[in-house]
């Protein structure tokens, strides 16, 4: 569960990333997610969609890949990865 100290740690995290988002004229924030269960995101919200709902700038959000694709990508000889793991 989250304590009274970790949402405010999370609000003033929020607060620091988009005041330099700001000050920098950035065009873009972009954030990964962790992918928590709906339930504890409807409660509590992520630090992630915190700063979605908050920002003037735009928010592109990226999902964690599974890993069992980035496996599959990884070891496909046709990748990219691997073409450029075996120059």
């Amino acid at each position: 569960m989250y304590s009274e100290t970790s949402l405010t740690e999370i609000s003033d995290t929020v607060d620091m990333i988009l005041d330099y988002a700001n000050k920098n004229a950035f065009n873009l924030i972009v954030m990964g997610t962790r992918g928590l269960s709906s339930l504890k995101g409807l409660i509590f919200g992520s630090l992630a969609h915190t700063v979605l709902n908050r920002s003037i700038i735009p928010v592109l959000l990226i999902k964690k890949l599974p890993q069992n694709f980035i496996d599959d990508y990884l070891s496909d000889p046709d990748s990219k990865a691997n073409i450029q793991k075996n120059r």
